[in-house]
């Protein structure tokens, strides 16, 4: 006969065995649980990848950093930044079309460049239509720039946070300019974008599309004469040690836009998102300010070295120029009503 002590080390696994399998009932059939749960699991850390053009120590990718520290701060970490400068990642429009497809979650770029996805949005850059910073504010942070973003939206795999200044943008050239004479044949570097390339031509110059990152070299070896910019790059880009003469042109408002992957956006929640853009808009509303109170200390620091600043002699005659190309591209891209909003807000 088994002992007492055998019996009972029996009893036990029987008892374990039972209690492991509920008492034979499946688990719909047994009785809920009472009394608090588990803690909820953390939000999944998430790192994402920026990449953009321009030398971090330019003002807007300088705050591109500052709003990425903030929101890294804002999370705890949960939500992180690999920032990429100055093209490492490839072009303005490989970067966006990377982001576009994913495979880059956020790029500072240029919204002329996005006209393959809504055409319409080139209508922001087009050449001498923006006549100050006032008037710059007015259409992009408006009723236009509103209807640009949601349509970016509705018709591409991008969402834009917002608009950022980067600059008017004027002209670095290895001679003198002052009319539309002067421009004949000049072969300048240009954006990779329909717009810039159209602007040139009807100037009267020779356009040749180069990369940002690119150019100073393109220029030092004598594949362009002169290269386009807001006047910050002429001085940080060290561009006017190859052309000492300066049009202060003003001949496109230039901006940028922080854009994400529309994805990976809506992946966030809607804190998370509201989170990201308040930072935002104290950031870049601090970073829109510097950009027009830098340029007078540009203009300076470009005299003091021995730059030759000038601005077209009849102005109005290059304006005039470029009224009718207003008026051609809003009709073959249907967007003549806000063509017309821009011109009634000059």
């Amino acid at each position: 006969m088994p002992s007492k002590k055998l019996l009972a080390v029996l009893l036990s696994l029987c008892l374990a065995a039972v209690l492991a399998t509920g008492c034979g009932q499946s688990p719909a059939e047994q009785p809920a649980a009472t009394g608090p749960g588990p803690a909820s699991t953390p939000a999944e850390k998430v790192v994402l990848k920026i990449g953009y053009g321009g030398s971090p120590d330019m003002t807007a990718p300088s705050y591109v950093q500052i709003w990425a520290d903030r929101v890294s701060e804002a999370t705890e970490g949960r939500i992180s930044f690999e920032i990429y400068p100055s093209g490492q990642l490839g072009t303005l429009v490989e970067m966006l079309e990377a982001c576009e497809l994913g495979t880059l979650d956020v790029t500072l770029n240029d919204p002329s460049l996005m006209e393959t996805y809504l055409p319409e949005i080139a209508l922001l850059s087009l050449p001498f239509i923006i006549k100050d910073y006032a008037h710059m504010d007015t259409v992009f942070n408006g009723e236009v720039g509103d209807t640009m973003i949601a349509r970016l939206d509705e018709q591409s795999n991008l969402h834009v946070m917002g608009w950022v200044w980067n600059g008017f943008r004027s002209i670095c050239a290895k001679k003198p300019l002052r009319t539309l004479a002067d421009c004949e044949n000049l072969v300048i570097r240009s954006p990779e974008s329909d717009i810039y390339v159209n602007t040139f031509r009807l100037l009267g110059m020779s356009p040749t599309p180069v990369p940002l990152n690119e150019t100073f070299t393109a220029m030092q070896t004598g594949v362009v004469e002169a290269v386009d910019s807001p006047i910050e790059n002429f001085v940080k880009m060290s561009f006017y040690e190859l052309g000492k003469n300066i049009l202060i042109s003003n001949h496109l408002a230039s901006s940028l836009s922080l854009i994400f992957n529309q994805d990976k956006w809506d992946s966030f929640s809607a804190e998370d998102q509201k989170l990201m853009l308040d930072i935002y808009d104290e950031v870049f509303v601090q970073c829109n300010q510097d950009v027009i109170a830098a340029e007078q200390t540009y203009y300076d620091q470009l005299v003091d070295l021995g730059c030759a600043m000038t601005e077209f002699e009849n102005r109005q005659e290059v304006v005039n120029r470029f009224t009718d190309y207003w008026t051609q591209f809003a009709q073959t891209n249907n967007c003549q009503d806000l063509l017309q909003q821009i011109i009634d807000s000059m």
